[in-house]
Order: structure tokens, then sequence, then C-alpha cells
């Protein structure tokens, strides 16, 4: 059974989602305002054009770093997995400066802040959208081969991503099938006895 595993670090996690679109060369003095009349009645000197570009900083420097891991991970077992695979990526944000003591404190994480998760942007599906789209081609042929995905988001202090990604059976898809949120929530000597079964 082929499988993988990294580490991105050293930037924090961004998503792909949403994108912008601008018009690039909108006139801006009264001759071009004539030109772009021109164009409109059938003249055609003059085309605004619009350029999109993702509202997402970053996504694009994100994108390289994880497809950069992925080659040099995917090095020992070279080209892309072709059967269906299961991905596991755990993303750990930086925390916000509030979480963290100033002056003789500085860096130290306040008591409240401690079990705190990250329930504001980036959102968790968008952080598993560009992270997959960069894994396409080089883990994976692509990303529809996808039958199941175990994505977590927290902070850490080093922000990145952890990523898993294996082939998957049908039969490990009947174990993971079984796993319950109920299941979950149990305490935590519980889930450990489960866990060794």
């Amino acid at each position: 059974m082929r499988k993988v595993k990294f580490f991105v670090g050293g930037m924090e996690p961004r998503p792909k989602g949403s994108y912008n679109a601008y018009v690039v060369n909108w006139p801006r003095t009264k001759d071009k305002v004539m030109s772009l009349c021109r164009s409109i009645l059938g003249g055609r000197k003059f085309f605004p054009m619009t350029q999109v570009v993702p509202a997402s900083k970053g996504m694009k420097k994100w994108e390289k770093a994880v497809n950069d891991k992925a080659r040099t991970a995917m090095l020992a077992d070279p080209g892309p997995i072709e059967n269906p695979v299961i991905v596991k990526m755990q993303f750990f944000l930086k925390r916000p400066q509030n979480h963290t003591g100033s002056g003789r404190n500085e860096g130290v994480l306040k008591e409240w802040a401690e079990r705190l998760l990250p329930t504001k942007t980036p959102d968790l599906d968008k952080l598993i959208r560009s992270t997959n789209d960069a894994m396409t081609g080089v883990v994976y042929t692509d990303d529809c081969q996808i039958v199941a995905i175990i994505p977590t988001k927290r902070y850490g202090k080093n922000p990145g991503v952890m990523i898993e990604v294996a082939e998957m059976t049908l039969e490990m898809l009947d174990v993971f099938d079984k796993i319950s949120i109920e299941s979950l929530v149990r305490p935590p000597e519980m889930i450990q006895q489960q866990l060794n079964l």
C-alpha cells in the first residue's frame, strides 16, 4: 500500500475560495471616456478588460510550498498514486496576539487561551481546497480520487500543515464509516481503549 507523510511549515496556511475582479484599463480622462463610448457604439477603439485575482493573499505562495514539499516526499516512491486515497490534514494556525501576554509576560500563553480552538477565518474547507489542488498531479493523479478525508485546524507554535495520504481500500472505508461523532466525545480513557482494539 502506497503512502506518504510530510509537513509544510514556516508559513500560515492560505485558503482558496473567493476571487476578486478588477477593471484594469477603465478610462480616467475625457478622451478615454469618448473612446469607450465609441467602442460601445461600434467604433471598437477602446476595450475595457478585467483581471481576476484570488481574494486570499499568499494563496499561490502557499500552493507552491505544498507542491514543493509534496514533490520531495514523493521522491522515495515516484509517480502519483492512481488508486483511491484517504487524506489526513492537520492545519496549525498562528495564535492571535491577545492569546499571549506582553511586557515581562511577552510570549507567555494566557491560561484562558490554552484550550481554545480557531473558530474564525480561514475556513477549514477552503484550506483543504488550496492544499488538495497543490498536491494534484504529484501525490495523486486527481483530487477526485479522495474517498475519505480527515481535516482539523488548531493553533500551533509552527504554522503549517501535516499531511498524510494513503491508498484506501473498501475494507478500510467500512471501518472509517463506523466512526461516529458520539464515539469521539466519550471520555479520553474510553477513546484510547477503543483505539487499542
